[in-house]
């Protein structure tokens, strides 16, 4: 275990927390069974030098409501053994997650943003299965996540629909990836809409499971109902 092991477990949760729908450390203290001013407490650095932390059951509890795990805020991946794998590929990826009959495609997706003035409001139906980043900002490109679907592509590989893990997954990745995925972006608010095929061949951030599927990646310029350009992304798996 490192030695920074409590700064490093407050600094992901602080990135969780931000990225939550909670409007104060109060709400999601109260919502995590905990007294109001845990949160405050655990952000604050108040068990920075604490051998136990906040409590396990609370963590446990706070950890469902901001939609990540605990083996993520404890970054235990980066030291326990690994369990043995299993070999994942499209269709069988799609199988393990309940209610993807819904899933819509590629050419859906095209024909609302024809005909929605490429608005972000008329694929409300559809968030589930698509992540959202922000505008490529050229200075210091960076991939910027907004949010994540519950049943997107990113949200099977990382195993929870958690912007802050994705955006650390991003941050961690090598210059070289991290650059190809800002290239894309940045094609996708150029043209207005890209599609184009990746694939993925690589263990999943939070399952003892190597996935290796291929898919095609429409990628879409939109505003949202506050006038600020995003960028709206889904995959759609191709069966092997």
């Amino acid at each position: 275990m490192p030695d920074n092991f409590a700064i490093s477990f407050r600094e992901r949760f602080s990135r969780a927390y931000e990225h939550s729908d909670f409007s104060s450390h109060r709400a999601l203290s109260m919502a995590s069974g905990w007294s109001p001013a845990r949160i405050n407490q655990i952000l604050a650095g108040h068990f920075d030098d604490s051998a136990t932390g906040p409590g396990f059951f609370g963590v446990v509890r706070a950890c469902e409501q901001l939609g990540i795990t605990p083996d993520y805020l404890a970054g235990i991946e980066r030291w326990r053994e690994h369990r043995p794998e299993i070999t994942m590929n499209a269709l069988s990826l799609v199988n393990s997650v309940s209610g993807e009959m819904d899933r819509p495609n590629i050419a859906e997706l095209i024909r609302l943003y024809v005909r929605s003035g490429q608005r972000l409001e008329a694929f409300s139906n559809h968030l589930d299965h698509c992540d959202i980043y922000e505008e490529p900002d050229n200075e210091n490109r960076r991939v910027s996540v907004r949010s994540v679907g519950n049943k997107s592509l990113s949200s099977l590989r990382m195993g929870v629909p958690n912007a802050a893990v994705l955006q650390e997954a991003y941050d961690r990745a090598s210059s070289e990836f991290q650059e190809k995925i800002f290239s894309s972006h940045e094609r996708a608010f150029l043209l207005g809409m890209t599609v184009e095929p990746d694939a993925i061949d690589e263990r999943m951030e939070n399952r003892p499971v190597h996935v290796k599927i291929d898919y095609s990646r429409v990628a879409m310029k939109l505003t949202d109902k506050d006038g600020i350009n995003c960028l709206l992304v889904f995959c759609e798996l191709i069966p092997q």
